[in-house]
């Protein structure tokens, strides 16, 4: 039903495997001295210097070729990387992959190219007529779906028998930063006659992916397209999505079929890190009703405007309009910067406020179901602020679209002054907030790749870090470098790892902060 490219020869494949041998045979052993080794005080890490730090930032680095696989017997024959060495995530995520090609390129430019064209060319929704036209998805199951290995599947976002098996909502657009650090890299090491090619074609379907975004996920019109699912963001169960979720009026899944269905709680100490069962009824829910109705998203049971989202939208269609005019593609540079500029003007005149000193979310839902006139003043009645790590994202921008030093000052306050001399990163919740838990996924630990995007930021080549919060950034680096790569971690036990260990996304960014320390 669905159009997939082929990819990736096994040729290519064997010797890119080849080439990557000593680095995953060497990163296993190393992997094996993060763990053994002793533990630095936080005091006793701020004394070393980038220089003294790099050792430990390769080996952190190097985890990440241990996560890269070889497919075989499966639809598509190419190069997969998974989130995680254990066997919590077993196939493709979006952002992870993207995110993953980063850090591959620091190493070996061709072979994240190929990373990236695997995912997309084997996973992007082309060639039919349906309402995801141009999406990448957030997950690709890659033809090797097995029920035992994970929930959902494609049986239940209902894609199994259509040759594509993949999840049908995207995730945040991080494709767009991949593509700016791919050319980057490219030319540094004279090999952008090797991979332009590729990069004109990824280009043309990041294009339409962006496209599709703001064709389609902007039920309002505004400019400022929704998140129509929780893991749309990113960032799962995060307390921006409570009040919204809160309005589903479910008749199934239960709750019991939802803890025979899961995957993700194997101990009994999961429980404590991982979502609750309730809100697994929720998404579970909401995959079930765009599965009913040929994928389209229920926008009047759940969408949202998330300022993390959309700041990474804007971002990715910079960096790809940067790189799309550097190789000629000259109409693809002005379409994305005239979507970056509408998306950043429409942040600024609904979702800033100047009183909060942040930005807002829009319960677009909310607004759809008092089916009023679609006018601004009306819009703003679905505006609420949460106050969790999104409200502050677009400081990521180097140019913001609000008061970018209120902005800052409110950040400090609610997220870093509470930890005083402990702070080691910023939260997913400030530990101000009642429901703040330093353990439990995105309602209060540490992720390496939001500490990335807000405290490096998109002004990384250009200017580096923001005077004001480069003096938190080396601490930042601190749990991820002190614990090595794991899925997040906990703020309040001095960076302790929680989830998922030797994370994809956490070993492809280490050399990208302290890059960003060198500055």
């Amino acid at each position: 039903m669905f159009f997939c490219c082929m990819v990736d020869s096994m040729k290519f494949v064997s010797l890119v495997m080849l080439f990557s041998f000593s680095i995953v045979s060497h990163s296993k052993e190393m992997n094996c001295n993060l763990r053994l080794r002793e533990s630095l005080s936080v005091q006793e890490y701020l004394k070393k210097s980038p220089r003294e730090l790099q050792q430990q930032v390769n080996e952190i680095h190097s985890v990440l070729f241990d996560n890269i696989k070889q497919t075989q017997g499966s639809r598509i024959s190419g190069l997969r990387i998974v989130p995680t060495s254990s066997n919590l995530y077993p196939y493709g995520w979006g952002w992870d992959t993207a995110l993953a090609a980063m850090g591959i390129a620091k190493k070996n430019v061709e072979l994240a190219v190929k990373t990236m064209n695997y995912y997309i060319k084997g996973s992007q929704w082309i060639g039919v007529e349906n309402y995801h036209e141009g999406m990448i998805p957030h997950i690709f199951f890659n033809g090797g779906w097995r029920k035992k290995d994970y929930f959902p599947g494609p049986e239940t976002y209902g894609t199994l028998n259509n040759k594509l098996e993949s999840s049908t909502m995207d995730q945040p657009a991080v494709w767009g930063l991949a593509l700016e650090d791919i050319y980057r890299k490219a030319v540094k090491e004279n090999k952008l006659g090797i991979v332009k090619k590729d990069l004109e074609e990824l280009i043309t379907r990041v294009d339409n992916y962006h496209q599709y975004i703001l064709d389609k996920l902007d039920p309002l019109g505004i400019s400022l397209p929704v998140i129509h699912h929780p893991w749309q963001s990113g960032r799962d169960n995060a307390k921006a999505w409570i009040g919204p979720l809160s309005r589903l009026k479910i008749e199934s899944p239960s709750i019991e079929e939802i803890k025979k269905l899961r995957r993700d709680i194997k101990a009994p100490e999961d429980i404590h890190h991982r979502p609750s069962n309730e809100f697994y009824q929720q998404v579970i829910y909401l995959i079930q009703r765009a599965k009913e109705n040929n994928f389209r998203p229920a926008f009047e049971e759940f969408s949202v405007v998330d300022p993390l989202y959309t700041s990474i939208l804007v971002w990715a269609e910079e960096s790809m309009a940067f790189v799309a005019q550097k190789i000629g593609k000259n109409q693809t540079a002005m379409r994305a910067r005239k979507r970056a500029q509408r998306i950043r003007q429409a942040m600024k005149d609904i979702l800033w406020s100047e009183e909060l000193g942040r930005f807002q979310y829009l319960d677009v839902a909310k607004v759809l179901q008092e089916k009023e006139l679609i006018e601004k003043i009306v819009v703003k009645k679905g505006l609420y602020d949460p106050n969790d790590i999104g409200s502050y994202a677009p400081i990521m921008l180097k140019d913001v679209p609000g008061n970018e030093e209120k902005l800052f000052k409110e950040l400090k306050k609610n997220y870093i002054d509470p930890f005083e001399e402990e702070f080691i990163g910023l939260t997913s919740l400030s530990p101000l907030d009642k429901l703040y838990e330093p353990q439990r996924y995105w309602m209060g630990p540490i992720w390496s790749n939001v500490n990335y995007f807000m405290l490096v930021g998109q002004g990384r080549y250009e200017r580096g870090v923001k005077e004001y919060l480069k003096p938190y950034l080396k601490k930042a680096f601190y749990p991820l470098y002190n614990n090595g790569p794991a899925e997040h971690y906990n703020a309040s036990l001095s960076g302790k790892a929680e989830g998922a260990v030797n994370f994809s996304w956490d070993a492809a960014l280490a050399p990208y902060f302290l890059e960003a320390l060198k500055k």
